[in-house]
């Protein structure tokens, strides 16, 4: 699959903010699987030098399917995918194979979609 710039921009410039209790982007001590939405986190730490963690929580069991895009919206890694159970999900992204630069995290929990920046040195 691959996303344009230009697309992968005007996604992430036209979602408006997250209604309340819509994902949102939070400490990763506070994911909680009593949480009634997704939460992505996204990467931490970010920036990061030799590797991160990406972090979700889900509400309940949900198909998922987190992938790594570059800037020119090509597939860099598909890092998670399949059916999962509620709670905390932490998956590790090392970047020992990958070029220093800014990448997009997106998480697709049962047809939503959510896009964190990932900023690797």
């Amino acid at each position: 699959m691959k996303l344009g710039l230009v697309a992968i921009a005007a996604l992430l410039l036209t979602v408006p903010a997250p209604p309340a209790g819509a994902a949102r982007a939070v400490d990763v001590a506070t994911v909680s699987p009593a949480e009634s939405a997704v939460t992505f986190v996204g990467a931490r730490p970010n920036p990061s030098h030799l590797g991160t963690t990406l972090a979700y929580a889900l509400p309940g069991p949900a198909a998922v399917s987190l992938r790594l895009y570059n800037v020119a919206g090509r597939l860099v890694s598909t890092l998670d995918t399949g059916m999962k159970e509620a709670g905390a999900h932490n998956v590790p992204l090392t970047g020992r194979r990958l070029a220093v630069g800014t990448y997009f995290a997106v998480l697709i929990v049962d047809g939503q979609k959510f896009t964190r920046t990932v900023i690797l040195q």
